[in-house]
């Protein structure tokens, strides 16, 4: 969810956090006469430095931490304890890091007061409260990403499949000609010269262009799957038609659709729910 963060990041962000909050010593140690603090303290360039590596180093374990860690320790809790369970974490994460960067502050740099010392607790929880804030965003954001790029991935492979399913249509091989009886012997004959396929007394025959009828032993459905979808188009269960056969269209009032063909041929009528998709096919397909 969240391996995509960078942990260049997180340094980046620690660091921010960490120089902005130890910008009091910093302007302290520079006698600037901007003053966080009512009564100026006694700042070394080693108090400094100190400062910012410590308050570095705890904004990248409670960011690092809470991004990474904590959902996969709190993985078998119960859902009702997740909450304690962060609150938990988050409580020794403050305690190992506060209380001995408190121990090292009062023996080694400086002597704290009190008043300090409280003002540096505070200080040091309110900055794991903005980087719980950062880290619920970043791995919002992560989670956002995620769902998104899933999203758009399963649109990619629809379309894909699409695109797959419509080359495959343009790269089938489709049937062109076909070795046909007339009286003794075998003539070729090629498919597009067909006008029409059609049923007659149970029997599939097909008219050409020039009026000549042949017995085909195929049946229509054979037809239908072997020939060009964009040259021909089953009307109905009982004709296929070519596209270069339409002569014109009669819509009637009931929503069907007379055929009238350059051939000839009885007009055919399309059904009301074929009537649209034959004249997109007509359409799309034309020229």
């Amino acid at each position: 969810m969240v391996n995509d963060i960078k942990i260049k990041k997180l340094v980046f962000v620690a660091f921010v956090l960490s120089f902005a909050v130890s910008l009091s010593e910093i302007l302290h140690y520079l006698d600037s006469s901007l003053k966080y603090f009512d009564s100026p303290r006694s700042t070394s360039l080693g108090l400094v430095i100190y400062r910012l590596m410590t308050f570095f180093l705890y904004c990248f374990l409670v960011l690092y931490i809470n991004i990474f860690k904590k959902d996969i320790w709190l993985k078998k809790i119960n859902v009702k304890y997740l909450f304690l369970g962060s609150v938990a974490i988050n409580a020794i994460i403050y305690v190992v890091t506060f209380f001995p960067c408190l121990y090292i502050n009062d023996k080694f740099i400086h002597k704290l007061h009190e008043t300090e010392a409280k003002g540096l607790a505070f200080i040091w929880l309110v900055y794991m409260v903005i980087c719980l804030l950062i880290s619920s965003v970043w791995k919002l954001g992560a989670r956002l990403k995620e769902k998104l790029g899933r999203q758009q991935f399963v649109r990619y492979s629809k379309e894909s499949q699409n695109f797959e399913n419509d080359l495959a249509v343009l790269e089938r091989s489709y049937l062109t000609s076909f070795l046909l009886p007339r009286k003794k012997f075998l003539e070729p004959v090629k498919a597009k010269d067909f006008a029409i396929f059609f049923i007659d007394e149970g029997l599939v025959k097909g008219k050409t262009f020039d009026s000549k009828t042949y017995f085909i032993d195929k049946n229509i459905q054979e037809l239908e799957n072997k020939l060009d979808p964009n040259t021909f188009f089953r009307t109905n269960r009982q004709h296929l038609i070519n596209r270069n056969a339409v002569k014109h269209l009669e819509p009637d009032s009931f929503g069907k659709t007379g055929l009238a063909l350059n051939v000839d041929h009885e007009d055919v009528v399309i059904s009301k729910l074929k009537s649209k998709q034959f004249k997109e096919w007509l359409v799309e397909f034309s020229g």
